[in-house]
């Protein structure tokens, strides 16, 4: 039965991926929520997302899916193998963004994985981590970027065309801006050490990740559930970073501690993110990926279709971004364990 139901879900991905390989980022507004969720504009932030969830997934349409993915996510590639959330003056979105740590580094570890070129992004990475060693979330230009003055104008220019993101904002409280230069969380660090993998350039920002889930003091910011943040540190020690293995405890107390006050679409899906999580960390054996793996399997959501749900936000949780093929991808990776 599991395998057909994988098989289900990889069926509907391949039929809903647009031919060029996009598989479309929606938004919903919930200050608005009568518009329903929209499509925002070409986007390789779930497309790459969705890869990475079928990525170990033992089909024969996976690699399909993944060469068209990988072929789009390279038509949307910026100067100097560098990505964004949305292209700029896209007519859809009111704002323009610069390049982003996330979406860079997430692309750029599936395009590596499947052998695809790319120019050599990992010094301008490394370059946004901080004196706390935190990967910032946006790519600007910043003091060690001056060693690369080709990609410090580059970020220069990005920066600029964002400026309005970076400046207050009459539409929040306090005046605030909608984002930060500063920006940075644990859920973004993890997908830049996913692709730069653990050594002695990344060890030190390894170990902030861990030292701030230890004490709870773990950033929330784009992502606003530290579920979604342990996702992203459990992949990342799956595929190299196994200093996170010094997490696998705390980790798991939290999880096994996490509370789902009802039947909602976004509990079940921290129910799935959950389980990837202890999946991950190899922990299919404890009793909490077993009540989790007999609530997932009892889940109604396989047979009433696909839908978006809350997966990243804005700051200020006035945007919320997600798609149906995301909640999808997320179930056929779960099962698929």
């Amino acid at each position: 039965m599991t395998k057909e139901k994988i098989g289900s879900i990889i069926d509907y991905l391949c039929q809903r991926q647009l031919e060029s390989g996009e598989f479309k980022s929606q938004c919903l507004l919930p200050g608005a929520p009568e518009k329903g969720w929209y499509y925002t504009g070409r986007s390789p932030f779930l497309t790459a997302n969705i890869l990475c969830c079928i990525q170990d997934i033992d089909h024969p349409k996976v690699k399909e899916i993944t060469l068209k993915g990988c072929s789009f996510l390279l038509s949307l590639m910026g100067s100097g193998g560098l990505w964004k959330y949305w292209e700029d003056n896209n007519g859809i979105m009111e704002y323009n963004v610069p390049y982003d740590i996330d979406d860079t580094c997430l692309v750029s570890y599936l395009l590596k994985k499947n052998h695809c070129e790319f120019p050599n992004n990992q010094h301008v990475i490394l370059a946004n981590l901080d004196r706390d060693h935190n990967f910032n979330t946006w790519l600007l230009p910043r003091g060690k970027n001056l060693r690369y003055p080709g990609k410090f104008l580059l970020l220069a220019n990005e920066y600029r065309k964002s400026i309005r993101i970076f400046r207050p904002n009459s539409n929040i409280p306090n005046n605030e801006p909608i984002s930060n230069y500063w920006d940075n969380e644990a859920a973004v660090s993890a997908h830049a050490l996913l692709y730069l993998g653990e050594n002695k350039a990344t060890i030190p920002a390894i170990d902030k990740i861990i030292a701030d889930v230890l004490s709870g003091k773990m950033n929330l910011q784009y992502y606003d559930s530290p579920f979604y943040a342990y996702h992203h540190i459990s992949r990342a020690y799956k595929h190299g970073i196994k200093k996170f293995e010094a997490l696998q405890e705390k980790i798991l107390l939290d999880i096994s501690n996490a509370t789902y006050s009802d039947n909602t679409e976004e509990n079940n899906l921290h129910k799935v993110t959950n389980a990837i999580t202890l999946l991950n960390f190899n922990l299919a054996e404890h009793a909490t990926y077993a009540e989790l793996s007999a609530d997932i399997q009892r889940d109604s959501m396989h047979e009433d279709g696909w839908i978006a749900f809350k997966y990243w936000t804005s700051k200020q949780r006035s945007w919320w971004a997600g798609s149906p093929e995301m909640t999808a991808a997320l179930y056929a990776e779960v099962l698929s364990n």
